[in-house]
């Protein structure tokens, strides 16, 4: 992914989280992460740690596709 995607990606969490009206800790059971994983993805950049399962759990719990994760949602 280029930077560029990371930067949407990551701000398309925060979005989704903050629209579905979800706390942290919620969002992140959704996407199987850490809370402080999750805090480190809304400030923009992805943990180590990350895999692709991150995405997958968005796309099917907020039923979009995958290619709008790496798209403005805002």
């Amino acid at each position: 992914m280029t930077n560029k995607e990371i930067s949407i990606f990551c701000n398309n969490v925060k979005v989704l989280r903050k629209r579905s009206g979800l706390n942290r800790e919620e969002m992140a059971h959704i996407c199987g992460i850490s809370v402080p994983e999750l805090i480190q993805i809304e400030q923009g950049s992805l943990p180590k740690s990350i895999t692709v399962d991150i995405a997958i759990r968005l796309f099917r719990h907020f039923d979009i596709s995958p290619e709008n994760l790496f798209r403005p949602l805002s």
